[in-house]
This record gives C-alpha cells, sequence and structure tokens, in this order.
C-alpha cells in the first residue's frame, strides 16, 4: 500500500497488485483505491 494522495482518483491512498501469470503477454498491474480495500476489510 501506498498511503499518500494521488489526486481526485485515489484520495486515500493506493494499492498496487502485479499479475504474474500473464502467458508470453506483458505484465499487468492491478490499481485498487485504498478505500476499497478498507471497506472490504470491515477496517
Amino acid at each position: 500500500m501506498i498511503a499518500d494522495d494521488f489526486g481526485a482518483i485515489y484520495p486515500g491512498g493506493l494499492f498496487v497488485a502485479q499479475d504474474g501469470d500473464n502467458g508470453n503477454g506483458t505484465q499487468n498491474f492491478k490499481l485498487v483505491d485504498w478505500a476499497t480495500i478498507e471497506a472490504a476489510l470491515g477496517l
């Protein structure tokens, strides 16, 4: 988690996950608003 202000899109922070299984394609990164993670964990 990066707890910082990333502007209007991610004001409370950002969670970045790397998808390491993509066959011969490039790596994928998933960006999730930290508030979504907090809500899912009941924090």
